[in-house]
């Protein structure tokens, strides 16, 4: 990225002017073609759920001496976090959202 501040000063100091941010991004845009930001990736799917239950998102964050093993229904936006001392398989079986069976 091409810093902006720099060329910012130039301007200000060789000819009296000072563009504003967004004058700056629309004459690199005009000659250089710059991308539009997106906040989801490319061809990421995002997932939809029609009940609740039928989508849970879940992760697990290590908190240190601890894991939180967490599961959140995307339909419901309903959250469950379960701590427990290891990545161990009887330890997954027991968080929020493990299947029964």
């Amino acid at each position: 990225m091409i810093p902006l501040g720099a060329e910012g000063r130039v301007l200000s100091k060789q000819e009296g002017i000072e563009p504003s941010l967004s004058t700056v991004y629309r004459i690199l845009n005009k000659h250089l073609k710059l991308r539009k930001h997106s906040r989801t990736a490319g061809g990421t799917r995002v997932l939809q759920a029609s009940k609740p239950r039928l989508v849970i998102q879940m992760d697990i964050l290590d908190r240190g001496e601890v894991y939180a093993y967490t599961a959140i229904d995307i339909f419901t936006k309903e959250g469950q976090v379960v701590m427990r001392p290891t990545l161990q398989t009887p330890d997954g079986q027991a968080s929020p959202g493990a299947c029964d069976g």
